[in-house]
């Protein structure tokens, strides 16, 4: 199974915060309206991948929808993954914007980083933040990565699910 990232008008207004800065109105309409609001979403992002899931929720909806509203539009920006390459999702579908998050800051800031690397690095942040979090689902994947992660073991397994990806 491949997951396609779908925005569409299921991500509805996002309010201001103090915390985080989501304005109270944006639009994607061109290639400026992306660069505008870069270190606005970069900024959330990295909000995204520090707080645990079970805090500030509504919140967490909200700076999750303004990022990939501006992640699933962006002109040059493209995720594709493999159900193989994020195999928790089907329990903690959640973890996906925690994923892709990081992906899109190390794309961004580090753009000749191979992606074998990115998956690791990426990964490596979902399973922090999900060790950290209350009420993930009941999941032996998740659990047995995290316990690959803590042992210094996860590089391997990212090699094998990266080549078997898209």
């Amino acid at each position: 199974m491949v997951y396609v990232l779908v925005c569409s008008a299921l991500f509805g207004p996002v309010t201001a915060t103090s915390q985080v800065c989501v304005p109270d109105s944006y639009s994607f309409n061109s290639a400026g309206d992306y660069s505008l609001h870069r270190p606005s979403v970069l900024k959330c992002m990295k909000w995204l991948i520090k707080k645990p899931l079970h805090r500030k929720t509504e919140l967490r909806s909200e700076v999750e929808a303004y990022c990939m509203e501006w992640l699933c539009g962006h002109p040059q920006l493209k995720a594709v993954l493999e159900s193989s390459q994020v195999p928790y999702l089907d329990r903690n579908p959640q973890l996906l914007y925690v994923y892709l998050s990081k992906w899109t800051l190390l794309t961004l800031e580090n753009p000749d980083m191979a992606g074998l690397e990115r998956h690791l690095q990426s990964t490596r942040t979902v399973l922090k933040l999900a060790s950290k979090s209350k009420g993930l689902a009941e999941d032996e994947t998740l659990i047995n990565l995290i316990r690959k992660w803590r042992r210094g073991d996860l590089a391997e397994w990212a090699e094998q699910t990266w080549k078997a990806g898209p």
